[in-house]
């Protein structure tokens, strides 16, 4: 079975935001991902898919749950503050402030009642674990950077982009200790933002099973 959340074609690009369905074992499992569809003359070119593999595998009790701790940021969260921007210069400015570390000023970005997904939590997040899970990516990796790979204006405030997620594993990550090693992660994003250039919706898709792997 699929859950249907949001699809837009645009640019000769097609996106599908869902959630399949299924059993492994007796165990119900869903897997929330997108799928990207590049058409050329009426004709699909490229599919790209963006899917947690480490959540299946928890959800089929093969890995265990993710120890994140309390997802309080260890800062109190500033007042959102509108930037003016249209969509696509927002969400290019949402990931030169994350990639800035100043967290603080990322948080200015979100609405309080922005609807965030992360693989790592399985379940819709708010503004204070969006922030809290960033702080525990620069715990375990210190230099951590959002390099954009793409950004396709989907209409009406909705972007989808494409962003590699690198950095080096200079710290403990998820209670592993750190391992010196480089870990590149590429990123599916769907985003929204109002007519303040406040983001509404940011949902992070990729295989958090890639991080640890890559880091040992």
């Amino acid at each position: 079975a699929n859950n249907l959340y949001l699809a837009s074609d645009s640019e000769n690009v097609g996106i599908v935001e869902h959630t399949s369905i299924y059993t492994v074992n007796g165990l119900p499992i869903a897997g929330p991902h997108i799928c990207a569809q590049d058409f050329e003359g009426g004709k699909m070119k490229r599919l790209t898919i963006y899917l947690d593999y480490a959540m299946e595998l928890i959800q089929s009790g093969v890995m265990p749950r993710r120890n994140l701790g309390d997802m309080i940021p260890s800062f109190p969260l500033p007042a959102s503050e509108a930037t003016g921007l249209a969509p696509m210069e927002a969400s290019a400015e949402l990931l030169a402030r994350l990639n800035s570390h100043d967290l603080s000023n990322a948080a200015k970005m979100l609405r309080s009642d922005v609807d965030v997904w992360y693989p790592f939590i399985s379940r819709q997040a708010n503004r204070s674990e969006f922030i809290d899970i960033h702080e525990q990516f620069l715990g375990g990796f210190s230099d951590l950077r959002w390099e954009n790979v793409r950004r396709v204006d989907m209409r009406d405030g909705w972007v989808y982009s494409e962003a590699k997620l690198i950095g080096i594993n200079d710290g403990e990550f998820l209670g592993k200790p750190a391992t010196g090693l480089p870990m590149e992660v590429r990123s599916g994003l769907i985003e929204h933002y109002d007519e303040n250039g406040l983001a509404t919706y940011v949902h992070f898709h990729f295989d958090t099973l890639s991080v640890p792997g890559q880091a040992t």
